[in-house]
């Protein structure tokens, strides 16, 4: 239950820093496509793509052979 509650709070909070800032941003910076397109139709500013910098492979659940 606690979980819940400061997922919310973190939701809420990242909304409202999405609405006061973004629209005074100039530019704004994605790593992936998917950010890009989310993030694009919410400001006027231009939005520039930086691929991450982390490979993908790190985001790969190890699997032991058994």
């Amino acid at each position: 239950m606690q979980r819940r509650a400061v997922g919310r709070v973190r939701s809420a909070l990242r909304s409202r820093l999405i609405r006061d800032h973004h629209p005074r941003a100039a530019n704004i910076i994605t790593i992936n496509d998917y950010t890009e397109r989310e993030v694009a139709p919410l400001h006027r500013a231009r939005v520039w793509q930086i691929p991450n910098a982390v490979d993908e492979s790190f985001f790969e659940l190890y699997q032991r052979a058994e």
